[in-house]
């Protein structure tokens, strides 16, 4: 840069020299390039020495303070010099205060404080010809959709286009701006008159974030807007990682287990930013704010790269407000629609599908599950990407592009590669989502998972019925936990794909990169293979023993032999049987039918003193049941034992949860016997009835109906006899996850009275013992207990949090089947916080079914399984 030490009667000639030498080149909002002199340039040349010898030149009694000059007026005396306009400094800048602040002058007529006359009309002329060379765009807060007149220049020392083109209504770019104007790099989105309405309903959904007193993190920043011709343009921050469109096609999927758990804890932050429109709430007098994005889809989710370098690292931004709606909602009101602005056809919702003439016309109200539908849609091609690649998507876009076809009332819409069929999501995705699920490696236990979340909670065409953000996050969190917690290091051995329904063609691209044709096992296949085990420890090492001691029972079956123990009775009990037992048919094993007390909540103590439990087996509940049904006769025994076990269960709730993984099909006659004699009994101690949960559906709760508890008995098993035991056995681990977290926690930890009983005010809540029947068949995880210690845990870790003793809820194992890899898993959850919160019991159903009922409640008949 260029200096002059002394401004003398060429004062005007040497600045006009300096500025021609020194312009910076920066643009108009098309692309044309504009000139200006940097702010940096114009303090750098206007030292005092030169801000005086200025004043001189025309103003040589001038007061004017240096300091002011440069602080208020840089541009403004700036201007004046190129001008050679200084002699009117003071009486028109200084006395009005018309500071840089106010330039450029762009109005049509003087400033109302100049006196009017030629000579500051021939000023304001001689201004407004040559300001702009000295007042370039301010890129600050202010800068809220401002109409900029066409001369202004824009200080962009870069601009790189990153979406669109010649013959696009929208562009996006890429720019850099002079730092003395802006110190952000941010991004310039672009658009013509054609584009204005969605540009502007951009620009108020943004402005209402950026307003917010905690802005959404992962919504890309919006510093402001302004309008230039017929061109409007937004300036926001600038995602480095560029769209996901992009990143699905540049970037190889994930290999390396690490790399998967990390690229799926990335992509969650898209759960987070669409929570940060749906919950966009900010108070105002008595409404709330509700946002519907409206157009979620790959090209409107950024990234923000991470520091790890990694391509999988990375923060999710949403972006594109365009189609969104943001409007007040009274206080308990029930209309949370926005209007349906139609966004991209691929991802929609059957609901904001307009694929027949008639959905074309006339307003259409949506709500946020739209936004749900969608996200679920874009995650079911990361789904396919990460299992097949680039190679994939095209391949399952052809797919849905054929499926479609059947339809007639989409032919020409444009909505010819979408997710469903108008309705409900389309056959297809459900089976391209298996053949993805039969070929992951077996330690990709999270992208199971994933599709799990998309079938369940996101791709579902009842609105009702897909899951709010917050859900979806608290889900992902819960998965991505068992996940991280069950990755094999290793990769297994690898077996071949089975066949498939879906078209095997994939289309070819121009530029495509090739993918790995790995062969990998299935899921499915995987818990077939029971891995090596060590032999079986002697008794008194925790495992069953194989000795054949065995103990009669009422109905004069065999059991291996009940371990002499101790159970806190009080002195309302009375004393069972004890010695030996006969093995006939009217065999005594108790005497009494008084029920002892427990406390309801508390460390579980023991009497040394007390005698073992009753042996009640299977066979005798069924015996019991039947009897009971046909109207005949129990004998005395074994109707005080059924009483005497229902004293220590009476006054608590039973839930049963049914394993119907694809493993226990062969145990199905068997789950149907032992739910049928359990629930019977279980059911005449629970006055409100018993309920019944199955793996498939963890959250959905099929209850027995008080009033007629035999009926509700009887409803129950009719509807598990129905029930298809075809889900995949790895699923039981995050299917239990929900389970606790949407059914057990809140019945134990909220006060709220519209929970799932609807207790009064002044009733406690009831205590809960779940008795979930698996085979332990979980995948082929050998660390724990394949994920499902996981959420035990975390109930473990809630009750010990907040002072809830272990009898609150107990979780009683019961296994079906010999598998031994399911009997160490169980083994395994029974000494989950056995010294410090042991609410975990684990059996066989061919063992005591008291124990199964009552072990975590009297803890000295919790042993081994048995």
């Amino acid at each position: 840069m260029e200096q002059t030490d002394h401004l003398d009667a060429g004062v005007f000639h040497d600045f006009a020299s300096f500025v021609q030498k020194n312009l910076t080149a920066g643009c108009d909002a098309f692309g044309q390039t504009r000139l200006y002199l940097s702010r940096h340039d114009q303090l750098g040349y206007f030292e005092r020495r030169n801000v005086l010898a200025a004043l001189k030149a025309q103003l040589p009694h001038s007061s004017a303070s240096i300091d002011t000059i440069r602080d208020k007026y840089p541009s403004v005396f700036s201007t004046l010099v190129f001008c050679q306009k200084i002699s009117y400094l003071e009486p028109y800048f200084f006395k009005s205060r018309l500071h840089d602040d106010f330039f450029p002058l762009d109005s049509d007529k003087p400033p109302l404080a100049w006196p009017e006359s030629p000579l500051t009309d021939d000023l304001f002329a001689t201004i407004q010809k040559y300001q702009w060379q000295f007042f370039p765009l301010v890129f600050d807060r202010n800068l809220v959709h401002r109409t900029v007149a066409p001369d202004v220049a824009l200080p962009v020392l870069e601009r790189t286009l990153l979406q669109g083109g010649e013959d696009h209504e929208t562009n996006v770019y890429k720019i850099k701006i002079d730092p003395a104007y802006n110190k952000l790099e941010v991004v310039s989105r672009t658009g013509s008159s054609f584009s204005v309405l969605l540009l502007l309903n951009e620009v108020k959904a943004y402005t209402f974030f950026r307003n917010l007193s905690n802005p959404p993190e992962y919504i890309v920043k919006y510093y402001g807007s302004f309008i230039q011709g017929e061109a409007h343009c937004l300036i926001l921050e600038h995602a480095d990682g560029g769209n996901f469109l992009d990143y699905l096609t540049k970037t190889p999927p994930p290999r390396d287990p690490q790399d998967r758990l990390m690229f799926w804890k990335s992509y969650s932050g898209y759960f987070k930013g669409i929570r940060g429109v749906h919950q966009a709430i900010q108070s105002i007098d008595d409404d709330d704010f509700r946002g519907l994005h409206g157009d979620i889809k790959p090209d409107n989710m950024l990234l923000m790269l991470g520091k790890s370098g990694s391509p999988y690292d990375f923060t999710a931004k949403i972006t594109d407000f365009g189609h969104s709606d943001i409007r007040p909602v009274q206080a308990g009101s029930r209309n949370r629609k926005g209007i349906d602005r139609h966004g991209n056809q691929q991802y929609s919702a059957p609901e904001a599908s307009h694929h027949t003439p008639d959905l074309e016309k006339g307003p259409n109200w949506i709500d946020f599950t739209a936004d749900i539908f969608a996200l679920g849609a874009v995650t079911s091609d990361v789904i396919v990407w990460m299992g097949q690649g680039l190679e994939g998507i095209n391949r399952y876009y052809n797919i849905r592009k054929q499926a479609i076809q059947r339809f007639q009332y989409f032919h020409g819409s444009g909505y010819s590669d979408c997710f469903h069929n108008g309705v409900d999501p389309l056959p297809e995705v459900k089976a391209m989502h298996e053949e993805i699920a039969a070929s992951l490696p077996e330690y990709d236990i999270l992208t199971g998972l994933m599709i799990t979340l998309v079938e369940e909670e996101m791709l579902l065409g009842p609105t009702e019925k897909r899951s709010p953000a917050d859900k979806l996050q608290r889900t992902f969190d819960l998965y991505y936990e068992i996940a991280s917690k069950g990755i094999i290091p290793q990769r297994p051995t690898l077996t071949t794909v089975p066949a498939v329904s879906l078209p095997l063609e994939a289309p070819t691209s121009a530029g495509m990169r090739p993918w790995s044709t790995e062969t990998t096992a299935t899921m499915a296949s995987l818990h077939n293979s029971t891995p090596n085990s060590p032999p079986w420890s002697p008794v008194g090492a925790g495992h069953r023993t194989t000795s054949q001691d065995t103990t009669a029972t009422l109905d004069g079956s065999c059991l291996p032999a009940a371990k002499p123990s101790a159970t806190r009775l009080t002195a309302n009990a009375l004393a069972t049987a004890s010695g030996s037992s006969s093995s006939g048919p009217d065999a005594t094993v108790s005497s009494g039918a008084l029920a002892p007390s427990l406390p309801a909540h508390g460390p579980k103590t023991s009497t040394s003193s007390a005698p073992p439990l009753p042996s009640l087996n299977l066979e005798s509940l069924s015996k019991y049941r039947k009897l009971k049904e046909e109207k005949k006769d129990v004998p005395k025994p074994l109707r005080d034992s059924i009483a005497n076990l229902q004293g220590y269960i009476g006054g608590r709730d039973h839930i049963f949860y049914i394993d119907d993984s694809d493993s226990m099909s062969e145990h199905k006659e068997s789950v149907i016997k032992a739910f049928s004699a359990l629930a019977y009994v279980a059911n005449e101690a629970d006055k409100d009835g018993i309920e019944m949960v199955f793996s498939s559906d963890p959250t959905n709760v099929f209850r027995g109906k008080p009033l007629f508890r035999r009926t509700g008995t009887r409803r129950l098993a009719k509807k598990l006899r129905a029930q298809e035991f075809s889900n995949p056995c790895r699923m039981m681990p995050h299917r239990f996850g929900l389970f606790i977290t949407n059914v057990i926690l809140p019945r134990v930890t909220s006060t709220w009275r519209s929970l799932l009983r609807l207790p009064s005010p002044t009733s406690p809540k009831k205590d809960i013992t779940v008795l979930i029947f698996t085979d332990g068949r979980w995948g082929t995880s050998p660390e724990g207990a394949a994920g499902v210690e996981v959420p035990v845990k975390t109930l473990m870790r809630q009750l010990v949090e907040k002072d809830i003793g272990p009898t609150r809820v107990t979780l009683s194992f019961v296994q079906f089947g010999d598998d031994p890899l399911g009997k160490e898993r169980l083994e395994y959850l029974d000494d989950c916080g056995r010294e410090r919160h042991d609410i975990v019991d684990t059996g066989l159903i061919t063992g005591n079914i008291c124990k199964l009922f009552i072990a975590s409640i009297a803890p000295d008949n919790d042993n081994d399984m048995g």
